[in-house]
């Protein structure tokens, strides 16, 4: 290329074009770090949450067992409360 055809900067473009640009490019570098840092903390929360979420379902397993011996419990007492008052009944006639 020849001097009259290369790229220069012309003395006639302000300087505070020139300084908006540059700060237009530092501030998307630094709002991209803050982006990418954010996802990174998202992806540690969602792992936190993960955990947590496992946890709650194992806890709901064990109780939904516990649920269950308990209504047997339940059903049995009824049953022995219902022979008693049954046993009760007939000594009394």
């Amino acid at each position: 290329m020849s001097e009259a055809q290369s790229w220069h900067l012309d003395r006639r473009i302000p300087i505070a074009l020139i300084l908006t640009a540059v700060g237009q490019v530092a501030f998307l570098g630094w709002a991209a770090g803050v982006v990418f840092k954010d996802i990174e903390n998202n992806r540690v929360s969602i792992g936190v949450v993960n955990g947590r979420v496992e946890m709650l379902e194992r806890n709901a397993s064990a109780q939904a067992v516990q649920l269950g011996r308990i209504d047997e419990n339940v059903r049995g007492m009824r049953s022995d409360i219902n022979r008693l008052l049954n046993l009760m009944e007939r000594r009394m006639e």
